[in-house]
């Protein structure tokens, strides 16, 4: 019989309301996700390299964006604040966000900065080559207030339930402005969870929920770890949070499934076994479903065994897509 999950609430359909009844800022870096899709049907005379016969291109959100449309996808409402460049990408970003139902008021211009775009050829349905453009700079310090106003009065205005702060680490997310989200975030009584990355993975404090996957603790905190060695890596864990003064600390791992530490204790939550095609955007939606979760109140283990069967559902389809909302339905009523 499958483990009780969930108390609290009285059915699938009374815990999918509460998720869908939150609102979540998300502070990170968008992207445009291109693809070009095509036929491999022989190798370059000109270098030994496949020859891709394009038949199609398509444009996605990607990003801090990708997770706003996991959250849509739960019935969830989604802010996106960011930076685009004043170019072609930046054009086509806003043109995405209309087209999916998102408000592009909080996207700030900055010039002479270009949008991220990351191009992915796919040949014969298997991806050959990605081409990235962007810039990695952090952001200047008018830029960076333009950005801290609009989140602040985004989030001072009473609609912001969670903020959600999505690093990929091109340069908007930067110490000073960690810094003021999570310390306005803590005066407001709104929670702040992070997706982090390496380059500024020891800058965050305090934060409600804190999710690197298992790579980037194991860069972030110099140790030698270990899905294998759970032991170890809750010793690496406690010390961190302890340091550190998160509430919850979240690591994916991925065909091992998910630990949660936090006050309750650690957990370790193994993953459903899967088809997997491709595991682009997975993070995206763990950290969307970890984050609606903790702002309706799910227990840490219970936000996290939700993220981690969200987190496996995408990876079954190619690209990055969001959660398919029916076959989350239907994955969590077997625990009921």
């Amino acid at each position: 019989m499958s483990q009780k999950r969930f108390p609290g609430f009285t059915s699938p359909e009374a815990l999918f309301r509460a998720l869908a009844d939150q609102s979540v800022l998300i502070v990170g870096d968008v992207m445009v996700d291109a693809y070009w899709w095509g036929k491999v049907n022989r190798i370059s005379p000109e270098a030994p390299v496949p020859v891709v016969a394009i038949t199609h291109k398509e444009h996605r959100l990607g990003g801090a964006a990708n997770v706003a449309r996991n959250l849509q996808a739960i019935g969830a409402k989604a802010m996106v604040a960011a930076v685009v460049g004043d170019d072609d990408g930046g054009r086509i970003c806003r043109g995405l966000f209309k087209k999916a139902g998102l408000d592009d008021a909080l996207l700030v211009d900055v010039p002479n900065r270009p949008t991220t775009i990351k191009s992915r050829i796919i040949g014969n349905h298997h991806q050959m080559l990605r081409v990235d453009e962007e810039t990695v700079t952090p952001l200047d310090t008018d830029a960076e207030e333009k950005v801290w106003l609009a989140i602040r009065n985004c989030m001072a205005s009473g609609e912001v339930k969670a903020v959600l702060l999505e690093d990929y680490d091109k340069g908007l997310l930067t110490p000073g402005l960690i810094d003021r989200i999570i310390a306005f975030g803590k005066e407001k009584g709104i929670p702040v969870t992070v997706d982090p990355k390496r380059n500024q993975f020891q800058v965050y404090k305090e934060a409600t929920l804190f999710k690197p996957n298992l790579r980037e603790m194991a860069e972030g905190t110099g140790k030698d770890l270990s899905g294998h060695d759970l032991k170890g890596l809750q010793e690496t864990m406690e010390a961190f949070r302890k340091e550190k003064g998160h509430e919850v600390l979240m690591v994916t791992l991925a065909e091992q499934g998910v630990v949660v530490l936090s006050e309750d204790g650690f957990r370790h939550i193994p993953a459903v076994k899967r088809d997997i095609a491709d595991v682009s955007g997975a993070g995206d939606t763990v950290i969307g479903l970890a984050t609606l979760g903790i702002s309706a109140g799910l227990a840490p283990e219970d936000a996290a065994f939700l993220a981690n069967l969200g987190g496996g559902l995408v990876c079954e389809s190619v690209g990055v897509v969001t959660v398919p909302m029916e076959r989350l339905k239907a994955e969590v009523e077997k625990f009921w």
